[in-house]
């Protein structure tokens, strides 16, 4: 049986379907409303372990920068908006209750 083909939804829900992706995507839109287009990986998760940064680089950065979401400068250990990013941005704020719960107020617009 054939699978259906990505939608853009999708890739959308995917990208914010694990709180480490979500948490990326938070940072940089606090950061971006203070004037930054991009962070340091280690102001992502400054408490991170060995796992959480294994887990970051091979796993949940790649995702995001496949959809356009970000982009990474590996280089210089950091997270930058990607040319995809403001289409995430609805689903974000439609979100930012539950990231009030989990990051406290980083990513979340007054209402």
């Amino acid at each position: 049986m054939e699978s259906e083909p990505r939608t853009e939804t999708d890739i959308r829900l995917d990208a914010v379907s694990h709180a480490a992706r979500r948490r990326v995507l938070y940072t940089l839109l606090a950061a971006r409303w203070n004037g930054s287009s991009g962070v340091s990986i280690g102001s992502i998760y400054p408490e991170r372990g060995e796992n959480q940064v294994v887990e970051l680089y091979h796993l949940h950065l790649p995702k995001l920068e496949s959809g356009g979401f970000v982009g990474v400068d590996r280089e210089q250990d950091r997270v930058e908006v990607g040319p995809r990013f403001d289409e995430i941005v609805p689903l974000l704020d439609h979100l930012a209750e539950d990231a009030a719960t989990e990051y406290g107020t980083v990513g979340c617009r007054e209402r």
